[in-house]
């Protein structure tokens, strides 16, 4: 069965939202929001081609305002070293993407190379790793569930992540951050 048109429209709709607004995180100045504002801050992104028009049209700048209202800002804004958008690659082994055991068996000598991009880690105060990853999805209204989803949907990737960071780092990242812009808080993963 086929979706009518309005529901392909406005799921698309609510992907370029959070696309946009991922965008904006990826690639806004800390200091020049705080300073200025995230409305500035955006078109400041626009005039140097970082961001295009449309796009900075549908950056939910309530979500990133909230962002920078946060504990965690904070903590990134006064952060020793940080990192943005890390690109990795990792290989793994094989066996660890199944749970059929005759095929772990089948697969221990085999890796596969996981690919990825950070949004965010950094060191802080203590020259522990933290890791961060905003999303954008659109969660029940209810933090706990919301909450518990995003964990559920999401404790993977940001192991996958974690990985990545301890090998390029040499030590393991202390915590891992999920930043929900839907609910304007940190979920500890």
């Amino acid at each position: 069965e086929v979706a009518p048109r309005f529901i392909k429209s406005e799921e698309s709709l609510g992907a370029k939202k959070g696309t946009a607004t991922h965008l904006f995180m990826q690639f806004f100045d800390f200091e020049n929001a705080v300073k200025n504002g995230v409305r500035a801050e955006l078109l400041r992104l626009v005039e140097k081609r970082f961001i295009t028009e449309d796009d900075a049209k549908l950056v939910n700048l309530d979500e990133v305002n909230a962002f920078l209202s946060s504990p965690l800002f904070d903590r990134m804004r006064n952060a020793k070293e940080i990192f943005r958008e890390q690109r990795f690659n990792l290989y793994l082994p094989a066996s660890e993407f199944t749970t059929d055991e005759a095929l772990k068996e089948e697969l221990k000598e085999e890796s596969i190379l996981v690919q990825g991009v950070i949004d965010c880690f950094f060191y802080d105060d203590d020259g522990e790793i933290v890791l961060v990853d905003y999303k954008t999805d659109r969660v029940p209204k209810d933090k706990k569930t919301a909450e518990d989803k995003l964990k559920l949907m999401y404790s993977g990737q940001l192991g996958y992540y974690a990985r990545a960071v301890e090998e390029m780092c040499k030590k393991p990242p202390k915590s891992k951050i999920i930043f929900s812009l839907a609910l304007g808080e940190a979920i500890l993963v």
